[in-house]
């Protein structure tokens, strides 16, 4: 517990250390089973916010929330989600409870907080439209979205998943983004399903067209990779 108590000491101080991360590596693993939620939370951000992918830390954690996930509190479960996300450890398991866990929150849940955890499961590929749907609408304005602190690449993917029509909110996400990081943020699976929504809007708003064209290239680019990486027959 000094471990993860200096570690919330130096988040505090904002010094995100990757030499630290490697000095404590093994000495983290072997506290674990001694850990609060809050405890674990907090190795779980760090190591995240240094870019440090500890591997086993995560895999364990994934295991971890899937058997405590009944505990958490929401901002308990964002950082669980994010981190795991960002790192590639959502698997299908925790991935199915979180979304039947989720799907049941109150109308008065966070906006901000569960439009973070839905983007991060969308980043992951997970498969679940009603969540997104419910996290988009459980913000009343894209002013609540934007305090998400999410950008409009991520918030892009959360309206694709999510399978909205929302053809204004598309565009005014359109002419936001940063068509570089699109490969960063979209997972191949689902280039085929924001295609199809871009052609959609811009078959009613012609204004499409023209912003969504950089997007459209930028997609055309990564449906090439993937064409590329098949093998062949």
């Amino acid at each position: 517990r000094q471990v993860a108590l200096l570690l919330h000491r130096m988040e505090t101080l904002q010094w995100f250390s990757p030499a630290l991360c490697g000095v404590i590596e093994l000495q983290v693993m072997e506290v674990l089973p001694d850990l609060y939620p809050a405890e674990w939370i907090v190795l779980l951000r760090y190591f995240g916010s240094t870019g440090y992918h500890h591997a086993a830390l995560f895999r364990a954690a994934a295991s971890w929330g899937l058997g405590r996930m009944h505990e958490l509190h929401l901002h308990h479960l964002e950082a669980l989600l994010t981190t795991l996300s960002h790192f590639g450890h959502v698997d299908d398991q925790l991935a199915t409870k979180a979304v039947s866990l989720l799907e049941s929150l109150p109308p008065d849940t966070n906006a901000a907080k569960l439009v973070r955890i839905a983007v991060a499961l969308a980043a992951s590929g997970v498969q679940a439209p009603r969540l997104y749907k419910n996290a988009w609408m459980h913000a009343e304005s894209m002013d609540d979205i934007a305090s998400s602190g999410l950008s409009h690449e991520a918030l892009l993917l959360l309206i694709t998943q999510a399978t909205i029509s929302n053809f204004k909110q598309l565009w005014k996400l359109l002419r936001g983004i940063n068509v570089q990081l699109i490969n960063k943020t979209v997972p191949p699976a689902v280039v085929p399903s924001m295609v199809h929504q871009l052609h959609r809007a811009s078959l009613h708003r012609e204004v499409v067209l023209m912003d969504g064209r950089p997007l459209a290239v930028e997609l055309a680019k990564l449906a090439a990779q993937q064409v590329a990486h098949l093998p062949l027959m």
